[in-house]
């Protein structure tokens, strides 16, 4: 059988063959090599240029471990490493940078996209003639794959997410849960396992190294249920440790925050009144951006010469109170937020659109919602919760990721005024 070896920086020499070696030259997936996995942190930590394909290729390689060393079917694992391989295709430019927008104006995410693309509703080129590649949908037929069964697993976060701390643990299961669903999307998955690594390698930053090997070896199956050997609780802990820090050091560095806040405020026209700007590469939306209004001309410069916006103000989770927390609330609605936005322009004296106010609880929740998972189950016997071996878990749910809940921006040369009105425009 005709196969290729890939060379990954993060897991070595990955093998593609059959279905998999089909899929990789589709033009959806071609497409995530102009797609930077970290979106603007390369803004920050300049070795960040990697992208959504090596990433989708890590994701691919790792599921395909986990489902081999459970001995899955075979039809099973097939399965699971395609959704693995595909996971990420519906994802639009720059990431997860532009995602929460669109999602609040068109109720469509990345996972949305993918399932598009899987139905045949969704085609990111139209004309194809010269390309001489099939759609991904008849490349699963013709594998016998049903492209259904791959977009439910790629889908699986919409599913009510009781499995992560499963029903088993009340003794009482009245659904199994899928654990094909699980190595996509759970507590410990294939996603993240190859996203923490990769991007700890790329951005330099050591927090998210982990002890993958020794983790995937202590992986079990039980009551179709992927669960972990108390021989891997470390390892787990580790994980979420990782998982934490690189959320709060690296994910949302204040930096790396404001850059993406110019990048959507420069979209939000477009991404409104033409949706198929998600489909377009990072390139594409710099360019096509520039040639749009004086303003998002603006904003496009000074992110490609890295002229960033300055932090203004700050509010730390800590130190708000009852009253703040529900002005933060509110400010999560785009229109009250950009009200605000605007009232602080107003009473600085600057122009309008020069002050950012970013809060980013909703945006983290929207873009990984594992944040608040407490870990795999445990299984000694009997189905354990991971927090009856370590309090590690429920101390990392108490944790802010970031620490800070509201962050207000302004080009550098506007900081003095707009610092002097922000705080009691907020919270007044």
């Amino acid at each position: 059988m005709e196969y290729k070896v890939i060379h990954d920086s993060v897991h070595g020499s990955i093998k593609l063959e059959g279905v998999f070696l089909n899929l990789i030259d589709t033009p959806e997936l071609q497409r995530l090599h102009h797609i930077r996995q970290l979106g603007l942190a390369y803004l920050v930590f300049p070795g960040a240029n990697h992208t959504r394909f090596s990433h989708s290729l890590g994701t691919y390689f790792v599921a395909s471990k986990v489902a081999s060393g459970l001995a899955l079917p075979d039809d099973d694992q097939e399965l699971v490493n395609v959704a693995a391989l595909l996971h990420d295709i519906g994802h639009g430019p720059f990431s997860h940078t532009l995602e929460y927008s669109f999602y609040s104006m068109h109720n469509i995410g990345h996972t949305d996209q993918a399932s598009r693309i899987l139905s045949g509703d969704l085609t990111i080129i139209k004309e194809r003639n010269n390309l001489n590649t099939p759609r991904i949908p008849e490349i699963l037929e013709e594998y016998s794959i049903d492209p259904e069964k791959v977009s439910e697993l790629i889908q699986g976060m919409k599913v009510p997410y009781q499995w992560t701390l499963t029903p088993w643990l009340e003794g009482k299961p009245s659904e199994k849960p899928n654990y094909l669903t699980q190595i996509i999307h759970g507590d410990v998955d294939a996603d993240q396992l190859d996203y923490l690594l990769r991007d700890s390698y790329y951005t330099g930053v050591a927090y998210g190294i982990i002890d993958l090997p020794y983790l995937l070896n202590t992986l079990e199956l039980r009551n179709s249920t992927l669960v972990v050997n108390p021989k891997g609780i470390e390892a787990v802990e580790a994980l979420l440790v990782a998982r934490s820090l690189m959320f709060s050091s690296v994910y949302y560095h204040h930096a790396v925050r404001i850059a993406e806040t110019m990048l959507t405020r420069a979209a939000e026209e477009s991404l409104e009144e033409h949706p198929e700007t998600m489909t377009m590469s990072d390139g594409e939306v710099f360019s096509y951006l520039e040639k749009g209004t004086p303003y998002q001309k603006d904003l496009i410069t000074r992110l490609k010469y890295r002229q960033l916006f300055k932090r203004v103000f700050m509010a730390q989770a800590d130190d708000t109170d009852q009253t703040q927390r529900e002005v933060l609330t509110e400010l999560s609605e785009p229109e009250i937020r950009k009200e605000k936005e605007r009232t602080i322009c107003r009473k600085a004296g600057i122009k309008e659109g020069y002050t950012f106010i970013d809060v980013p609880e909703r945006d983290i929740l929207f873009s990984e919602p594992r944040i608040t998972g407490s870990g795999i189950p445990v299984y000694d016997g009997e189905f354990k919760s991971l927090s009856e071996y370590t309090p590690t878990a429920a101390a990392l749910q108490r944790r802010r990721v970031p620490s800070w809940v509201l962050m207000v921006s302004a080009p550098s040369k506007y900081k003095e005024r707009v610092k002097k009105v922000c705080q009691k425009v907020i919270f007044q």
